[in-house]
């Protein structure tokens, strides 16, 4: 049933000119229904009556809002739907230089995998930056590592831990 009001009312799906169609005719009925209920229960009062051309026209561009909003903010979803999507999506990553291949590219052309940072950026609006781990700076840079606990551990007010961990001391802490 989602499916297709998405396809047919919103305009999601294939038909582009359907989605302004279904808007004219809801705007249209909606302006009308006033007088239409008078006409059936009040046949006295005209069509065209002062009263159902205040009330019809207002009617009518408030649904003509209401329902225009309803049709971008669905559009939207549909877009964000589409997003998330592709990013759920199992990415083929090189287990040695944690390039990924670029959607529809070939394996065995070098042009085809894009490293990490780059598919980020161009999927979402995420930037990555650079660091290190405690876990890897003690693997590759043991030395720096090493003084980096002992900075850590002769700081008052700081446990044992590294201060990638750790906040600031607070003033109050220090004296």
């Amino acid at each position: 049933m989602k499916d297709l009001i998405r396809q047919r009312l919103i305009g999601v799906g294939r038909r582009p000119g359907v989605p302004a169609l279904v808007f004219v005719i809801v705007v249209l009925v909606m302006g009308n229904l006033d007088a239409w209920v008078d006409a059936v229960l009040h046949p006295e009062h005209p069509y065209f009556d002062q009263e159902h051309l205040i009330v019809g026209g207002t009617t009518a561009v408030v649904s003509g809002v209401l329902f225009g909003g309803l049709i971008i903010y669905i559009r939207r979803l549909g877009r964000a739907l589409q997003t998330i999507k592709t990013l759920e999506t199992i990415l083929p990553i090189c287990s040695y230089c944690r390039k990924i291949l670029k959607g529809g590219g070939k394996p065995n052309e070098m042009g085809s995998w894009q490293p990490i940072e780059t598919y980020v950026a161009e999927q979402t609006k995420s930037q990555l930056s650079h660091g290190i781990c405690p876990a890897c700076m003690a693997k590759l840079f043991p030395e720096l590592a090493r003084t980096r606990r002992e900075e850590g551990m002769a700081s008052p007010g700081q446990g044992q831990g590294s201060d990638e961990l750790k906040g600031p001391t607070s003033p109050s802490a220090t004296r």
